[in-house]
């Protein structure tokens, strides 16, 4: 998979996503909170805001990526003089954090990319608790 060219981009789009967490981070599914960067494309996340819209209970929130291994070596045109194996498995932004009732947490305030074929998940510990809103831009480069 090669590395997307951001400079030379076909298209930007800025948009915002609001949803409700679930329990489970299914990829494909229309009510998780989980999707795989596109082919061609460079997601630009700008800021991710956590609710608690529980009356009673606090939540506790995990927003993890899962990356694909990729040459990152500069022969590859990455920022690495050696190639650097990436873990593919779970790596997480947030881990077990708890989010108190009528609360709100800034996970995130300031640019993340991640690149085509990467997992972006978030899950709650219980359903009906916590609420997420992530502004994002495609940066898309296919012509």
């Amino acid at each position: 998979m090669a590395q997307p060219n951001i400079v030379g981009v076909t298209r930007i789009y800025g948009q915002s996503i609001a949803m409700a967490l679930t329990t489970t981070t299914a990829v494909g599914t229309a009510t998780d909170f989980a999707f795989t960067v596109k082919t061609g494309n460079v997601l630009k996340v700008n800021n991710i805001i956590c609710s608690n819209i529980h009356a009673s209970n606090a939540g506790t929130l995990d927003i993890f990526i899962e990356q694909v291994n990729v040459d990152t070596s500069a022969a590859n045109e990455g920022p690495f003089a050696e190639n650097k194996t990436l873990p593919t498995g779970a790596m997480y932004l947030v881990e077990g954090v708890s989010v108190a009732t009528g609360s709100s947490l800034v996970v995130l305030d300031h640019p993340l990319y991640l690149r085509e074929g990467v997992k972006f998940k978030a899950k709650a510990n219980a359903a009906s608790t916590l609420q997420l809103i992530m502004s994002y831009e495609i940066i898309n480069t296919i012509a």
